[in-house]
């Protein structure tokens, strides 16, 4: 194999990076007491910990793969595991906008909004992982249907949700719903409104997350096809 780009080594230290970073987030919010927004073991039924956990998966995999390529100089990384890097970077991303200006703003003052799990699993990640997405370099060129898989990991969350409020799980806010938006006893309901949060039903948030992840998916496979300058190869 020919010799590997700074682009290459740049990647492998922001996959590392994000693998360590989720790893320690996990670990520190499950530490945590429950003061902290997600503290304790209850942090594992919450979006964020599973696309911390998802992503880290990923990217943990497609390092070690990387590796053995400079080891063996052979090639192992395929196509499709690139889209599924696309469909859970994206994911990711959702976990960071949504945090950070959706649920910090709003969050009671005795939960510690920015501590340090907080940090990692909500801020670094997602930046790590987004910076990875566009300087990896890979011969793979994304494709409209591919866009379309990114909304399978919140629609799998709606899913996971909504049998947790059903089965009255609880979260480590003491409530049966992991957030203000899934709350779908609330005073605006599923498809109603209210003067009072979350203001429009679950089922509008909801709509709102799908949109955002389609138009992020959209700019991603745009960006990634234009910085990678690479056709898939033919099989």
């Amino acid at each position: 194999m020919k010799n590997k780009s700074i682009r290459f080594y740049i990647s492998l230290g922001l996959e590392l990076s994000v693998v360590v970073f989720a790893i320690l987030g996990i670990i520190l919010s499950m530490l945590a007491p429950k003061n902290e927004f997600m503290g304790g073991v209850t942090n594992l039924l919450y979006f964020t910990t599973q696309s911390n956990i998802w992503i880290a998966i990923v990217l943990g995999t497609i390092f070690t793969f990387k590796i053995l390529e400079i080891i063996n100089k052979k090639a192992y990384l395929k196509n499709w595991m690139y889209v599924v890097k696309l469909i859970f970077t994206v994911a990711i991303t959702l976990t960071g906008i949504v945090y950070c200006f959706l649920l910090a703003p709003v969050l009671p003052e005795e939960f510690d909004t920015w501590s340090l799990h907080s940090i990692f699993e909500h801020a670094l990640v997602p930046l790590f992982a987004v910076a990875d997405m566009f300087i990896d370099e890979y011969k793979i060129e994304f494709k409209k249907k591919h866009v379309g898989m990114v909304i399978f990991p919140p629609l799998y969350y709606l899913i996971f949700s909504i049998i947790g409020y059903v089965c009255k799980i609880e979260y480590s806010t003491g409530e049966n719903y992991p957030y203000f938006f899934l709350n779908f006893g609330s005073p605006a309901g599923i498809f109603g409104f209210s003067k009072e949060e979350p203001y429009i039903g679950s089922f509008y948030w909801i709509l709102m997350m799908l949109v955002i992840v389609l138009v992020f998916g959209f700019i991603y496979r745009l960006l990634f096809n234009k910085l990678n300058y690479k056709k898939i190869e033919e099989k």
